[in-house]
Formats: C-alpha cells, structure tokens, sequence
C-alpha cells in the first residue's frame, strides 16, 4: 500500500478536468494525497481553487496542442504523407528529406494482387488463404491470414490508388473513461480522400 503519489506537476497525472478529478477522487476514497513537486498547494479551500485553476489550464493547453496537431496532421494529409501506424500489406514507408512516404512492396504486393484476382474470379476466403500459405505468404505482422485479414484487405481502397486520413473516429472520454470508436467510420466530409495519392497496386480491372 502508498499513501502519497507524487508527480512532477499535474500535468503529469492528467491534462483533462475530469480525468483528474474521477482519479483524485479515487485516491482520497484510500486516504491517498496528489502532490505536485512544482505546483505545491495547501488543503484548504484557496489552494483547491488554485488546484481547479491549474486544472482547466491544463485542459485548455492540451485541447490547443491537440488542435494544433490535426492542423499539422491535415497540412501533411494533403500532401498524401504516412502519418503514422503500419503501412498495409504491400506497402513499405520510406523517409525522404525528412518527410515520409508510400512506396509498393513488391514481394507483399504479389499476394494483395493475388487476393483481388482470385476474389474476383469467385473464389472464398478459404480458397484464397490456402493458396496464400501454399505460397509461403503472410500478413504484415508476420502470422497467417485470417477470413478478417482478407476482408480487410478487399475493402481498403489505397491498393486501387486512393490516400485516405481521417477515416474512422477516435476513442473518446466517457465519465472519465477511454471509450474506443476507432471501428466507426466518420462522415464524408470529414474524410481526406485523395484519387491517385498513393501508389497503385490494384487496377480497375482486378
């Protein structure tokens, strides 16, 4: 057991009001304080409202950062850059000049384009796999394909050439709690999708 928690400043334990005030809530609940080394502040009701000021600044530093970010993120969006994560089987990420980008990897591009082919001629998820280990083929983690791997790979439209960012929503804050959304796809017009912003490795006739 631990009767204090300490930190740098408390920034460092939350830059968001709520999160901060559900987990302090949850250390008084054990009789455990929250010092800030550079941010000392009695117990009495002055020093909460200096904890509740230093609280909404650090909000408000975060929400501008954040905000900040996405407009950096946009700017390198529009010009079809990696911005973080795995590149898709078939892809490699190169630096160049200090910005990141897109190229084709042959070998993995061999069984995306081997997918789309025998999807296209009418051939099951069982068909395919098979053939891709038959091959000696793997996911870019390095494992077996799986029915959701290939279902995956069929409805990803950067194979037939077109950049997109922004797709699918973020985790979110829920009371305090992270509350993951990244399987829901965003509106249209929030989606940066650029024709022939990526290189192509799945023709229209595929």
């Amino acid at each position: 057991s631990f009767d204090i928690v300490i930190v740098h400043k408390y920034d460092r334990f939350a830059r968001n009001e709520i999160d901060h005030g559900v987990a302090e809530e949850k250390l008084n609940q054990y009789d455990v304080d929250l010092i800030s080394v550079k941010e000392p502040i009695e117990n009495n009701p002055v020093g909460n409202l200096q904890k509740s000021i230093i609280k909404a600044m650090n909000q408000y530093y975060s929400a501008n950062l954040s905000e900040e970010v996405m407009k950096t993120m946009a700017i390198k969006a529009a010009r079809c850059l990696h911005l973080g994560g795995k590149a898709p089987l078939g892809y490699n990420v190169v630096a160049n000049e200090g910005e990141k980008k897109y190229e084709i990897n042959e070998i993995e591009a061999n069984a995306v384009r081997l997918i789309f082919k025998m999807y296209s001629e009418g051939e099951g998820y069982s068909s395919i796999i098979d053939k891709l280990n038959q091959y000696g083929y793997r996911t870019k983690n390095g494992t077996s394909f799986k029915k959701n791997s290939i279902s995956e790979i069929l409805r990803n439209e950067k194979y037939t050439g077109v950049y997109l960012y922004n797709r699918r929503e973020k985790s979110k804050r829920v009371d305090g709690r992270k509350v993951k959304t990244n399987r829901k796809l965003k509106e249209n017009d929030k989606i940066v999708r650029i024709e022939g912003g990526m290189p192509r490795i799945i023709s229209d006739e595929n």
